[in-house]
């Protein structure tokens, strides 16, 4: 797999990761970007990996869904494994 290949897969996983706590905690896309100031849009991007933030972005949607990054890392990489065994 390329580098970029690899990065954009990685930016999916980490994308699910962040739906799925987002649906764990009951809430909508437009609801958690009303919560946080974005829009419903930016929040599709960044759940489906078409979309990269910036890290202060990212603080304020790991706040709002009251995880860490560290935490979304290690979703996303379990979400990686789950593929790759499929």
């Amino acid at each position: 797999m390329a580098v970029d290949d690899e990065v954009d897969q990685r930016r999916y996983d980490f994308g699910r990761a962040i739906g799925d706590r987002r649906r764990l905690l009951g809430l909508s896309q437009e609801a958690l970007a009303n919560q946080i100031g974005f829009d419903r849009k930016s929040i599709t991007r960044l759940e489906n990996g078409s979309h990269s933030i910036t890290i202060d972005r990212l603080w304020v949607i790991t706040d709002a869904l009251q995880v860490t990054i560290g935490e979304l890392e290690i979703a996303a990489a379990e979400i990686a494994k789950k593929r790759e065994l499929q």
